[in-house]
C-alpha cells in the first residue's frame, strides 16, 4: 500500500540547525517516517555542498537557492509549494510567506493543505510597515484556504477563532527531547559558574522574547553577586537589539552571553 506523501515547506531544512520548525521537521521524519513518505524543502544557502545530502532518515531533501527567512522566504515558500504539487498528497506549510499561492492550490488541485501560522508574525516589531501588511494579508489567506490550521498554544487558537471564525487544532511544543547532562571537568573549567547557583535562559534573541526585561530583572535582584550567573544563547550581534543586550555585559559582571549552539537530538 502506497504511503501518503507529505511535503514539509517553510523550514531552513534538515538536518535541523536553526529553530523550532526545523526541530519539528526532524521529529516528524524520525517518528512518522514508517507511515508517511516525507519530502523536506531546504535552503541551499544554509548548507555547504558537502552538507547537502539527498535523504535524511528516509525523507527526501530538496534544495532551493534561496534563504528560507526574510524577504526571500516569499519566493522560497512559493517555489517549494509549486514543486511539491507534482509528487505529494499533503502540503505541510510552516509559516505564511507563500500563502498567496494557496487559493490556486485549493481551487485547481486535490492537494490537502495544513498550515501553521506560527506566532502572529505581522505584529512583530522587527518588520517594516509594508512587511507587516504583507504578513497580515498572507495570514488571512493562509487560514482561509488551508484545510487545517495548527496553533502551538491556546492563545493563537483563540486569536484565529476570533479573527477568522475557524477552530484551529492545538499541538503544543513538547519537552521530551531534552536530556539531563552532568557537567564534566572541561565544562566546569570553561563555565566556572557551574559550581555555584545560576540562572539560565535559552531562546532566539528577538525583541518579542523580552530578553531585555529578563536582564533588567536579573540586574535588580537583591541577592545578586558573583555566585549568580545568567547564561543566554546569543545570535547575530550585528543586529541592533542584540548589540544592546551584548553591551550589558560590559558593566554587568555576572552576566555571561554564549554564542548559539544548535543540535537536534
Amino acid at each position: 500500500m502506497r504511503k501518503n506523501r507529505i511535503a514539509i515547506i517553510g523550514t531552513v531544512g534538515l538536518p535541523a540547525k536553526y529553530g523550532g520548525f526545523e526541530t519539528l521537521a526532524a521529529h516528524l521524519v524520525t517518528h512518522l517516517g514508517e507511515h508517511y513518505d516525507f519530502t523536506v524543502y531546504c535552503s541551499q544557502k544554509r548548507y555547504s555542498k558537502k552538507e547537502r545530502i539527498g535523504t535524511y532518515k528516509g525523507a527526501k531533501l530538496k534544495y532551493l537557492p534561496l534563504e528560507a527567512n526574510g524577504i526571500q522566504s516569499i519566493p522560497y515558500d512559493m517555489l517549494s509549494i509549486l514543486h511539491a504539487l507534482k509528487n505529494n498528497d499533503v502540503l505541510l506549510i510552516l509559516g505564511v510567506s507563500g500563502a498567496f499561492l494557496l487559493p490556486f492550490v485549493r481551487w485547481f488541485t486535490n492537494k490537502k493543505i495544513i498550515i501553521s501560522i506560527d506566532a502572529i508574525a505581522w505584529k512583530r516589531d522587527k518588520w517594516s510597515p509594508m512587511a507587516k501588511l504583507y504578513l497580515w494579508l498572507a495570514e488571512k489567506v493562509a487560514v482561509r484556504f488551508s484545510h487545517l490550521d495548527i496553533s502551538d498554544n491556546e492563545s493563537i487558537q483563540n486569536y484565529t477563532a476570533l479573527r477568522y471564525k475557524t477552530l484551529s487544532r492545538v499541538i503544543e511544543y513538547g519537552a521530551d527531547h531534552t536530556l539531563k547532562v552532568t557537567p564534566n571537568i572541561e565544562d566546569r573549567i570553561k563555565y566556572p559558574f557551574l559550581k555555584e547557583k545560576y540562572a539560565v535562559t535559552v531562546c532566539r534573541i528577538e525583541p518579542e522574547n523580552n530578553i531585555h526585561i529578563v536582564l533588567e530583572a536579573f540586574k535588580q535582584t537583591e541577592k545578586m553577586n558573583k555566585n549568580r550567573e545568567f547564561l543566554s544563547n546569543r545570535v547575530n550581534v550585528g543586529k541592533k537589539y542584540n548589540k544592546n543586550l551584548f553591551s550589558v555585559n560590559l558593566y554587568f559582571q555576572t552576566l555571561e552571553l554564549e554564542n548559539t549552539k544548535y543540535k537536534c537530538i
